[in-house]
């Protein structure tokens, strides 16, 4: 590590009112490695934000830029036009949204010409009302952090997995303080103030209203997906803050349940069931041998017809599949060496694990006439070719990737599921943000309508509404085949599947991964 890295912080106030620059380090993670990023940031009067390039500054670091300064603004009452260059010359380019909290931060050392503490290095997205949000590496960037000499490593409220492979850094010398706004940021940055001790703690308000959008038969795939985790919790030694956190977890999915937001306890239940998971596997079991086991998932789970009452939740199960082939290929090409990295990895593989079985258990045969998918054929590559053109996020990519693959084996309608869901990640990052809408009446719409009303997400409300118009015409516009021997017998799919990946240690925003 370059010795340069030990001074993480040169303020230069010049003058008062609106004239000033700070030269910090943004921790980050390439290669799998921890690591920082040289920024400058320079404040002069008016009332913009400029972004000096080269390097590449993606969307949404330019988002996250542009949100944390307004905020800043608004706490410190003062206006100001700030910019932002990233003048190292080996970076290429410079992308995603953990930045948030700290360029609030400087930005706020700027307006009120204080300096924050030299000791702590911060990690986290921020949202336009100061929540903090979720990113990836941060076992990476903790760790990094404490190699160089820093007492604390600010960062977001953690998931189980993050809190139980963090907590193994902290020791006398290093400490890692939990933060869930931008408040609280900047109370411990500049004031000295901790934080609230409870590392792992729910947030979220129960809504006051029932969901409108409900769809039969979800009440009793939520109550399945929470006795899982009721099994795995009562068979499963953890520490004591994990054990409640379960329990609050459950306590609150119940809760959705009663209200009937059977998607959002039910996607709920299988984020926790996860990360439970990954602590029980990653004691008693290899990364090859959980590598079979999704493989061997994969090679029993095939795909059937899609008729009449099932073509919805087909189109998803060989979505699901395809995020689980690819989430266990990336890890088969991974060369771990760490602890730390075989955590990790297995988390990807126990997500992979539950969309398979999510993707088996929507394989049921349906009822009624035979769809005919190659109707759909132009229709899945005109989107495809659509977005693709359109996307500027990293974290879209990959569903467009999807999306190609899937259309190369004949399958438009998860073809076209994965495209459209890029598009609602790439809509909502580049500021194309949607309203919930009155009425859902298609199933992926009613899904993630729900979602979408009860987590506030706009990403998720852009799903919502592209799969309601995507399925709405499907329906339009299918032709529907007799099959001959066909008796019309068979069973209705009906389980909840999930929608984002983490992780990957992923990504910021509220997502669904059911």
């Amino acid at each position: 590590m370059r010795k340069i890295f030990l001074l993480l912080l040169l303020l230069s106030v010049l003058a008062s009112g609106c004239e000033g620059s700070v030269v910090f380090y943004v921790p980050a993670v390439a290669g799998g490695e921890g690591g920082f990023i040289q920024a400058r940031m320079s404040a002069w009067e008016g009332n913009s934000t400029f972004f000096e390039i080269p390097p590449y500054v993606g969307i949404t670091t330019q988002n996250s830029f542009t949100t944390a300064v307004g905020i800043a603004k608004k706490i410190a009452k003062k206006e100001c036009s700030f910019g932002i260059s990233f003048p190292e010359k080996e970076v290429k380019n410079v992308d995603g949204p953990s930045g948030g909290v700290i360029f609030t931060v400087y930005a706020y050392s700027l307006l009120a010409n204080v300096t924050p503490r030299e000791d702590a290095i911060i990690t986290g997205s921020v949202d336009e009302n100061g929540a903090v949000g979720s990113v990836g590496g941060v076992y990476e960037k903790a760790s990094r952090s404490k190699i160089i000499g820093k007492r604390y490593f600010v960062a977001p409220r953690p998931s189980i997995s993050e809190y139980m492979l963090t907590r193994e850094l902290e020791d006398e010398n290093f400490t890692i303080v939990y933060i869930s706004n931008v408040k609280e940021a900047i109370d411990f940055m500049f004031h000295n103030i901790t934080p609230e001790a409870i590392k792992l703690k729910r947030t979220e308000k129960i809504p006051e209203e029932d969901n409108p959008w409900t769809v039969d038969g979800f009440d009793g795939i939520a109550v399945g997906m929470i006795a899982k985790e009721e099994s795995e919790l009562g068979n499963l030694s953890l520490p004591v803050e994990v054990y409640n956190y379960v329990e609050e977890s459950i306590s609150i999915q119940k809760a959705l349940l009663r209200k009937g937001y059977q998607y959002s306890a039910a996607n709920d239940a299988f984020v926790v069931l996860m990360d439970i998971r990954t602590i029980k596997d990653s004691n008693s079991k290899t990364l090859e041998e959980k590598a079979r086991e999704v493989e061997e998932c994969l090679n029993a789970t095939d795909t059937e017809e899609k008729r009449e009452d099932n073509f919805e939740w087909i189109a998803g199960a060989e979505a699901r599949k395809k995020w689980a082939e690819r989430q266990v290929k990336s890890v088969r090409a991974a060369k771990p060496e760490l602890k730390e990295e075989k955590y990790i990895l297995m988390n990807k593989l126990e997500y992979a694990l539950g969309w398979c079985e999510i993707a088996g258990q929507l394989n049921k045969k349906g009822n009624g006439r035979v769809m005919n998918e190659s109707v759909y054929r132009e229709k899945a590559k005109e989107i495809i070719d659509e977005v693709e053109r359109e996307v500027v996020v990293v974290d879209a990519v990959e569903h467009v990737e999807n999306a190609k693959e899937l259309y190369g084996e004949g399958k438009y309608l998860a073809a076209g599921y994965e495209a459209l869901f890029a598009k609602a990640i790439n809509d909502a990052e580049t500021g194309k943000k949607e309203g919930v809408k009155e009425e859902y009446k298609t199933m992926w719409g009613k899904l993630y309508g729900s979602q979408a009303l009860f987590s506030g997400s706009a990403e998720v409300a852009n799903l919502a509404n592209n799969l309601e118009v995507f399925f709405t015409e499907v329906e339009d516009e299918a032709v529907w085949e007799e099959k001959e021997g066909d008796n019309g017998c068979g069973s209705t799919a009906a389980i909840l599947a999930v929608l984002f990946a983490a992780v990957m240690a992923k990504k910021s925003i509220i997502k669904c991964f059911l």
